[in-house]
């Protein structure tokens, strides 16, 4: 048993950002702020984050975030399973929807430039073509965790740039 991301220990910020191909440190498809309390996200309120009157936080994950982001992928493209769990709180949501963001902005660079970003230049995935099929993600939870997921992923994720469709079964 171990963490995973021993590898990465090294890195700093700038480093995690370069391998993930972003060195301008926006992550793709996520809001540019947030809301301090939690309760006002993009999809609904865009009106109170342009309001300059409010208090807004930065969308940034941090750096155990991002080095579980960058871990879950290099494992994906090694076509190894991975176990995301940690304390409560510590930013699992955010992870799970960076790496859903990274996918798809990965697929997209490869589309455009027949390569992946940063770190994952000159790497294939284990496909026909080498590049990430456009397929749905599926995240499971469960149900009593259903509301509280669904709102932190439209609290990260910039409004359509992905549909979240919640099925809670019969």
């Amino acid at each position: 048993w171990s963490e995973g991301t021993e590898r990465y220990k090294e890195y700093t910020r700038d480093d995690v950002l370069n391998a993930l191909g972003i060195p301008d440190g926006r992550m793709p498809s996520f809001n540019a702020f947030l809301d301090p309390k939690g309760e006002k996200t993009y999809w609904r309120d865009r009106g109170w984050f342009e309001d300059d009157a409010n208090v807004k936080l930065p969308c940034n994950p941090r750096w155990h975030q991002l080095i579980g982001m960058l871990a879950l992928l290099d494992s994906a493209f090694n076509g190894k399973n991975i176990l995301l769990m940690d304390e409560v709180g510590l930013g699992k949501t955010m992870q799970v929807a960076g790496v859903v963001a990274l996918v798809t902005y990965f697929r997209e660079f490869y589309a455009e430039k027949k390569d992946f970003p940063g770190a994952f230049k000159g790497r294939k995935w284990h496909g026909v073509d080498g590049n990430i099929p456009d397929l749905a993600s599926i995240i499971v939870v469960p149900k009593s965790l259903h509301p509280q997921f669904t709102r932190e992923l439209r609290r990260y994720l910039a409004p359509q740039s992905f549909d979240i469709l919640p099925y809670l079964g019969r």
